[in-house]
């Protein structure tokens, strides 16, 4: 056993607080902390499944799974504001990941059958020229609306197939009727 081995099993409690204390210094510095998490990024990179094994295992000790959600609720209680802000800033980066799950609990109300992935969309969005599938306006993925043919009130599947693109005006119109359109009709598009 080593000298410096010794001394840490010998003043082991006096060893983790300096440890936290050089932990929580380094964290101070922006600098660190954003190379911390690049390296984190790349670990994760490698590794893709280690931060979901990492969860099981805590998972499946209960205890220990217990008392990390019982932290982590304290923590949220205790910064409101910080959650808050953190949730904004998430949501401003990521309109369509919240169009998608909102998309998804509206399926799931109405207990329609399938889904469908984002890609999947955008690739039925591409399809269709990036145009209302009614009126032809040309839509970007900020203003176009998923149109459900058959609606989801009417029991109609929330399958790509049962998707178009549509302009809010026209997917407003419908309300829960049936498309009248079996398929889109066959005219030249132009580019304007």
């Amino acid at each position: 056993m080593t000298r410096k081995t010794s001394w840490y099993q010998e003043n082991i409690e006096k060893a983790r607080k300096l440890a936290m204390e050089n932990y929580h210094r380094r964290m101070k510095n922006p600098a660190y902390r954003a190379e911390r998490k690049e390296r984190k990024r790349q670990y994760l990179d490698r590794h893709p499944t280690a931060e979901h094994s990492r969860y099981m295992r805590y998972k499946e000790d209960s205890d220990k799974y217990q008392e990390l959600l019982r932290r982590s609720r304290e923590w949220q209680k205790r910064n409101r504001s910080k959650v808050a802000k953190k949730e904004r800033n998430w949501r401003k980066r990521n309109p369509e990941k919240i169009k998608q799950k909102n998309s998804n609990r509206r399926a799931r109300e109405n207990e329609a059958p399938g889904g469908h992935t984002r890609i999947q969309w955008l690739s039925k969005f591409q399809f269709h020229g990036f145009r209302c599938f009614y009126c032809f306006h040309s839509l970007t993925e900020m203003n176009v609306t998923k149109e459900h043919r058959i609606p989801l009130s009417r029991g109609g599947s929330d399958f790509v197939s049962n998707l178009v693109p549509a302009c809010h005006s026209c997917n407003s119109k419908k309300l829960n009727f049936r498309s009248e359109f079996t398929s889109r009709p066959k005219t030249v598009i132009s580019n304007k």
